[in-house]
């Protein structure tokens, strides 16, 4: 099973919090560091999208399009079967 989407963290002021900062003119530190965890970075590789491999899809729609191309309905059951196990 493959999840999509994007990981997106937002940063939410509270308009008072905004009014004091916009009083006292205070900013935000510059030059501060954030770090992603190993953890983080692998779950956004798994979300990045697929690059379709377009020779094959070229191969399935044109036997699509001449009626040769055929289903295996075991073959699907047990990819099926083989990825709830995993």
């Amino acid at each position: 099973m493959k999840i999509t989407g994007s990981i997106r963290t937002a940063y939410v002021q509270s308009p008072k919090a905004r009014a004091r900062a916009d009083k006292s003119g205070s900013q935000p530190p510059k030059g501060e560091r954030v770090e992603v965890s190993r953890a983080a970075r692998e779950l956004a590789a798994a979300r990045a999208p697929e690059t379709p491999d377009t020779a094959r899809v070229e191969r399935l729609r044109a036997a699509i399009a001449d009626g040769s191309f055929e289903v295996d309905p075991d073959a699907i059951a047990e990819q099926m079967l083989k990825e709830e196990l995993e």
